[in-house]
């Protein structure tokens, strides 16, 4: 049986991963261009410690990622400056900011990147070509 580009690109991604978390120093950063994804919505979410969900469609997939904590003051809700960088130091360490399917990366750059969530969404979109 032949495997699709898509499903060995993806293999490519889990191997690439499992050599980054043996602490392996080995990172590559990927544009995606072999998956194509697009960025659907960005609503609030229905959970109730999530502040927002974004739905993307990679390769004909729906995909939906829920993000933010709840009940907290982002910088696109009005926090000043010195709590926004307070969160880059916090999370710089233990997030992916380089990749748009994870939730620290939707929650850094929508939340804590531009002054408003439409802002943000709009940045999100312009920074991974989606």
């Amino acid at each position: 049986m032949r495997r699709s580009f898509t499903s060995s690109y993806l293999d490519i991604i889990v191997v690439i991963n499992l050599l980054y978390y043996k602490n392996i120093k080995f990172k590559i950063y990927f544009q995606y261009i072999m998956v194509n994804i697009e960025l659907v919505d960005v609503k609030p979410s229905r959970r109730k410690d999530k502040k927002l969900v974004a739905t993307f469609n990679v390769d004909d997939v729906i995909k939906k990622i829920h993000f933010g904590q709840n009940g907290s003051h982002t910088y696109a809700e009005g926090a000043d400056d010195q709590t926004r960088n307070a969160y880059i130091a916090r999370h710089t360490a233990r997030e992916d900011w380089t990749t748009p399917l994870n939730a620290g990366s939707l929650s850094f750059h929508i939340l804590w990147n531009a002054k408003s969530v439409e802002r943000g969404i709009k940045n999100f979109k312009k920074i991974f070509n989606l």
